[in-house]
């Protein structure tokens, strides 16, 4: 996937207060997982992590398999996985898929009451948090940390992915903000957290850019993460940029703000950019 330019970036923060959304644009699923978009450098670095502690960013439920086939069908008649990958198991075509695709891929599949649970998932570069404690577990209880999701959104979000048609995808952006620029920030890792002390030189924003794709004959669910992360000295070039992030902090109700992690520095962080202007 493109990495979209720095000035691209102002749509994020768009003028009126903050609004923790679910805003979803059409996407394209085939572009999302292209070979043609692959970056060398972040498949390198999900080769390290899957190596060094597979457990931590790579699941693989009991009944995952026919999801898992869907999706790999799925990737070889649209021409981002390679054909060979019928010949193998699904867990180990999963695995091949979490090696070598830049991007994070989950997998959800709907049980008989149509709640979808995260039946596969790699995730290398989680924004502080743990994809074992995910697994296995329906949309709504992924969701109970972030405030507002379930009380706003709650059985709407089951609704909308039992219903998306075949062929079609969708996608939205979220982002938030970071004292170090690794792209994986699992929990275990333990990397420095934002505070009051940071300097403009310390913040980075990571940017997810995510989609949604029905996966038909098996009620299953692909969802896919593409991330890149910014310095924000290079953002605060931007006026649009740095007037729409600042407003943005200045108005994000305080539960969002401890989820994402920024309350100890979002003070801060509003004083570094103004004093830009």
């Amino acid at each position: 996937m493109r990495r979209p330019e720095v000035k691209e970036l102002a749509a994020l923060f768009p003028t009126n207060d903050f609004e923790f959304g679910m805003s979803l644009g059409k996407g394209d699923l085939p572009a999302f997982f292209s070979p043609a978009s692959q970056r060398p450098e972040l498949i390198a670095e999900r080769a390290h992590w899957l190596s060094e502690t597979p457990e931590l960013y790579l699941g693989y439920e009991p009944g995952a398999d026919d999801v898992t086939a869907e999706f790999v069908e799925n990737g070889i008649a649209n021409g981002f996985l390679p054909a060979n990958l019928a010949n193998l198991l699904p867990r180990d075509a999963f695995r091949w898929i979490a090696v070598n695709l830049d991007a994070e891929t989950m997998l959800l599949k709907a049980d008989a009451f149509g709640s979808h649970k995260l039946v596969a998932g790699a995730v290398c570069f989680p924004s502080s948090w743990s994809l074992a404690e995910k697994m296995g577990h329906p949309l709504a209880a992924i969701h109970d940390p972030v405030p507002t999701v379930n009380s706003r959104f709650g059985a709407r979000i089951d609704t909308f992915l039992s219903r998306m048609k075949p062929g079609t995808a969708w996608e939205r952006s979220n982002w938030g903000l970071s004292r170090s620029p690794d792209l994986n920030q699992h929990p275990n890792r333990k990397l420095p957290r934002l505070d009051a002390t940071v300097g403009m030189h310390e913040v980075f924003l990571r940017l997810e850019q995510q989609i949604l794709a029905p996966l038909p004959r098996t009620r299953g669910t692909v969802f896919g993460l593409q991330l890149f992360v910014y310095p924000l000295r290079e953002l605060a070039e931007v006026a649009e940029i740095r007037n729409g992030l600042a407003h943005a902090l200045k108005t994000m109700p305080p539960e969002i703000a401890a989820y994402k992690g920024i309350a100890n520095a979002r003070e801060r962080i509003i004083t570094l950019l103004e004093q830009l202007r």
